[in-house]
């Protein structure tokens, strides 16, 4: 699997917070850049995998209803 860096700069990170609203330091803006890129790294090696033969309403859990029984 090959490495795909996404490397947001500060203006993006700075555009982000806002767009949410809130407000950054410096510090901050160049951590949450390095966070976020990392972020968005993962994300784009989740989309290389191969899930074409996974239904889409696969689950690893067991089915179960978590809702009680009707009575009277």
């Amino acid at each position: 699997m090959k490495q795909i860096s996404t490397q947001l700069t500060r203006e993006d990170v700075a555009h982000i917070a806002a767009l949410a609203h809130v407000a950054l330091g410096e510090v901050e803006l160049a951590l949450f850049q390095e966070q976020l890129s990392a972020i968005l790294d993962h994300a784009a090696q989740l989309q290389e995998l191969d899930t074409d033969a996974i239904p889409p309403t696969e689950s690893v859990l067991p089915l179960r209803t978590v809702l009680r029984e009707d009575e009277p």
